[in-house]
């Protein structure tokens, strides 16, 4: 495992964690407290926002571990010659793949 994606882990859980200890301190300026639902409305929406952060962070992760193996891999190289590759257009699979993946998303959440 990558330094940096238990980083992104850590963090998450150290998110959770706060969301999870805040409603319990009872130092609440407000009496509402959207981690102790009341209400048959409430719990589900809280069970929506908890499936809507849970999906979100998982894109987060996956996002972020895909942007920083790729930041490795094709950074700055000494014996690099500056020149573009060979331009490559109209790739139907490319095109199907990031227009599908996230309206199934999107549909996913909703």
């Amino acid at each position: 495992m990558n330094g940096s994606h238990i980083g992104a882990e850590r963090t998450l859980v150290v998110l959770c964690a706060l969301a999870r200890t805040s409603g319990s301190s009872g130092h609440s300026a407000s009496p509402a407290n959207i981690f102790d639902p009341a209400s048959t409305p409430a719990q589900s929406i809280f069970g929506l926002s908890v499936f809507v952060l849970v999906t979100v962070a998982a894109i987060f992760i996956v996002e972020f571990r895909f942007a920083h193996l790729l930041s490795r891999k094709f950074r700055d190289r000494h014996d690099d010659d500056r020149s573009e590759p060979p331009q490559i257009y109209g790739s139907n699979q490319v095109e199907l793949a990031w227009t599908v993946i996230p309206v199934l998303v999107v549909v996913g959440l909703f």
